[in-house]
């Protein structure tokens, strides 16, 4: 589907008449953005350098090639090679160094939304190589096809956005949210459709040795 096509079927199921083309599109990409921060596309995976800061324990990663789309998978100590644990909030990391920013390399990270927290504190900044899913491409033209599987276009765009319009569009004087429910529940069946197709399509490497 193409984004006019799908700006056509999100405005027949989620139709609001102060909303213009753009306000639209801007929904549309919104459910992509979604889908690749909760989805690993395989096609947005990337790997890149950053630098610390002497000064703070964070940086932001919104500055990576192609964006960030809030998704780690890696990372590692550029000049020793050493890979860096990844704890799953920042609480953690707090509590397991209780020194904060005691000086030395560093040994693990958190993320949290854009901003990658870390320890310990280098005195001098240090290089650290990240494996992390980009931001998809953005729609803009009507022609535009998303990055995604063209069967699923309709459940992760079209309800994707249905779901995020609806959602303000009905008050929570209304409960449940019907029309918002109805279309979440086709978009995470999406969800769960490409990562399912996702794992079918995956190639397996098989090498063999002969001897002789």
């Amino acid at each position: 589907m193409t984004l006019d096509e799908i700006r056509t079927e999100v405005m027949a199921i989620a139709l609001e008449p102060s909303y213009d083309d753009s306000d639209y599109d801007r929904w549309i990409n919104s459910a992509i953005q979604e889908v690749a921060g909760r989805v690993i596309i395989p096609d947005l995976k990337r790997i890149n350098v950053i630098s610390t800061s002497t000064t703070y324990a964070y940086v932001t990663l919104t500055t990576l090639t192609d964006g960030f789309a809030g998704m780690l998978r890696r990372v590692r100590r550029t000049v020793s090679g050493d890979d860096v644990g990844i704890y799953a909030k920042l609480e953690e990391l707090y509590d397991e160094y209780t020194t904060w920013n005691e000086a030395g390399d560093v040994e693990a990270v958190a993320l949290e939304g854009n901003y990658l927290w870390y320890q310990k504190l280098p005195a001098v900044a240090q290089s650290l190589t990240v494996m992390y899913t980009a931001v998809p491409p953005t729609l803009t033209l009507d022609a535009d096809v998303p990055i995604f599987p063209s069967h699923l276009h309709r459940k992760l765009c079209v309800h994707g956005a249905a779901k995020m319009i609806w959602d303000l569009v009905e008050t929570d004087i209304e409960k449940p949210k019907t029309q918002t429910l109805v279309n979440e529940t086709h978009f995470e069946n999406g969800i769960t459709q490409y990562r399912e197709f996702l794992a079918r399509s995956k190639r397996h490497n098989i090498t063999s040795t002969w001897s002789y």
